[in-house]
């Protein structure tokens, strides 16, 4: 994969405002944006070249900004922007120092917008909100900041049009504003999340999944201590909600009565995730599962040592069931697993049995992948007793392997290497591919997964203790840089890699976004470095190492740029 023509000619204006003579009066909004994008994402907001970003690029055409991770981003910096009386319909500010100030000046005029997202900004607070008040806002998220109850009842009030409102990780927020704002909302909310996670953590046990991910829905994480009066009070005003997720210890007073009211008031509800509700394991409390209603088309259960005979009896009646996550159920037997998925294995496309280490064995995955016959989502992590053959019948079946999409094996370290192979070969559709901890991955598998895998665009491949993925190489990585579109790799514990695969993955991988390479020594900062400043988007590296022998000399090779211990080189005496 190379850089597109279109995103190096944007990169090049981008570097070049100083010296491209009015070149702000010839280029679309689109582009102008693309370009201001560019110069945050690669920290080129200096003190010289503000004045040729603000002079090109600021005008009243634009219709979206996104501001990630840039601490050149200021009030200053809002409140020229603000100047520029452009009316946006999306403004996205993560992590950027800015305050009140500058978040007000730009908020004041903005009548038309759709969509605001504001996250880790810690000196940030309802302050800065209080001027907006837009006609069409639909999208609204926040997390990492010092909002209050009486501030976002305040925003929701002022904004009635709200739709989509994800409240994330800010510490100051309570329970009480739950029943507020579906009061407020009432008539647009179809979905609301509760859980005690961080927001980014939560997305990624839902990525790119329609129902949670969809138009309109209400996101409340980190609200400590939900009541069961939280949940009267949405159940009788939002009557259409489709997704409900209520997470780890921020629910645990939640009881079995108050989810029965509510799957009764809500017949639409598609999307229940009642994860680590440790409560509802109580025998009285297991109730709720009889009376699901029959709209669910995605239930997760991660964690509840519920029985297998429960789970079964609340299965039973989802005809529209296609997703069922039992992630660390352990309570549950071999009997009850196939039992299960004889009966709702036709209808999943999703199969997540992760962290099963002892029920889940190749008998067992055999019978499973019999019954689930459409699956597009297979997730075994951890399940060390597998070797894979019990797959070989699904990968060796075009049909089957072409409809999936995900396959996470990470931990199933004792899975044959043919298998995998047959693997790479067959499943041409896939996305995500995370195959860490596997002790046979080598270069004749990545040579075959980058030769049959077109889409691939996440995988990963480190070692979980140093001991697997020894046999990856700079060959291997080099070769899925050179045919996959990747955004997303782990490296991390491959102590083989060198900054051979971080340049293949700056010149072949334009648009990478996250680059975990943690343990491996050889790559050196000059690399990463070279990958942020060549690469559309920003890039997330994550390099730790171990701390080095302490009389241990590095010196840099003039020749190559790169840095090498002096005991491992060859010095010729004279």
């Amino acid at each position: 994969m190379v850089k597109q023509l279109m995103d190096m000619c944007l990169g090049c204006i981008a570097q070049n405002l100083h010296v491209i003579s009015n070149v702000g009066k010839h280029l679309p909004t689109l582009h102008k944006e693309k370009i201001l994008k560019w110069v945050v994402n690669h920290n080129m907001l200096t003190t010289e070249y503000v004045p040729h970003v603000t002079y090109h690029l600021f005008s009243p055409a634009l219709r979206s900004i996104s501001f990630n991770h840039c601490d050149q981003i200021t009030d200053k910096l809002l409140i020229l922007l603000d100047d520029c009386k452009c009316v946006l319909e999306s403004i996205t500010i993560d992590g950027c120092k800015v305050t009140d100030v500058g978040v007000s000046a730009l908020l004041s005029h903005q009548d038309e917008l759709q969509t605001l997202v504001l996250k880790k900004i810690s000196e940030l607070t309802g302050t800065g909100l209080e001027v907006l008040r837009s006609r069409k806002l639909k999208d609204v998220h926040f997390s990492g900041i010092q909002i209050t109850n009486e501030s976002l009842v305040a925003l929701v009030t002022r904004n009635p049009t709200i739709s989509r409102l994800n409240i994330g990780y800010c510490d100051k927020l309570t329970h009480e504003v739950i029943p507020a704002i579906a009061v407020t909302l009432a008539n647009e909310l179809v979905s609301i999340l509760i859980c005690l996670e961080e927001d980014d953590l939560f997305q990624d046990n839902y990525p790119n999944d329609p129902v949670v991910q969809g138009p309109t829905h209400l996101t409340l994480i980190n609200i400590h201590n939900i009541e069961n009066n939280d949940l009267v009070v949405v159940s009788q005003h939002c009557k259409n909600l489709e997704r409900l997720v209520l997470h780890v210890f921020s629910c645990s007073r939640i009881t079995s009565a108050r989810l029965r009211a509510l799957s009764k008031e809500c017949t639409k509800l598609k999307l229940l995730d009642v994860s680590f509700c440790y409560s509802l394991e109580k025998s009285s409390s297991k109730e709720f599962l009889t009376e699901l209603p029959v709209s669910l088309k995605k239930i997760v259960l991660a964690g509840l040592q519920l029985e297998g005979g429960d789970i079964h009896t609340a299965v039973s009646r989802l005809p529209k069931l296609e997703t069922l996550r039992l992630c660390g159920i352990n309570s549950i037997t071999e009997e009850d697993v196939i039992k299960l998925y004889e009966m709702v294995g036709h209808q999943l496309i999703c199969l997540d049995m992760t962290g099963h280490r002892q029920i889940m064995t190749d008998d067992i995955l055999r019978l499973i992948v019999k019954n689930c016959t459409s699956l597009e989502e297979i997730q075994l992590g951890s399940c060390m007793k597998l070797t894979g053959e019990s797959l070989r019948a699904l990968f060796r079946d075009r049909e089957r392997s072409s409809n999936l999409t995900l396959l996470r094996m990470s931990g199933c370290k004792n899975l044959y290497h043919d298998i995998l192979l047959d693997m790479s070969k067959a499943c041409v559709n896939l996305i995500e591919l995370y195959m860490a901890g596997i002790k046979c991955v080598d270069d004749t598998l990545l040579f075959s997964i980058a030769n049959h895998m077109p889409h691939l665009k996440n995988i990963s491949l480190g070692s979980f203790d140093g001991s697997s993925a020894s046999q990856v190489t700079d060959n291997g990585v080099v070769e899925l840089t050179r045919c996959c579109p990747l955004e997303d790799i782990c490296l991390a514990g491959i102590h083989s890699i060198t900054d051979k695969s971080i340049f293949a993955l700056a010149n072949n991988c334009p648009d990478l976004k996250n680059l975990s390479i943690s343990g491996c020594s050889k790559v050196t900062t000059q690399a990463t470095n070279y990958l942020q400043d060549v690469c559309n988007d920003k890039v997330y590296v994550s390099h730790r190492l171990p701390n080095a022998d302490p009389n241990l000399v590095m010196a840099k090779n003039v020749d190559t740029g790169e840095f090498c211990q002096i005991d491992q080189t060859k010095w010729s005496t004279w």
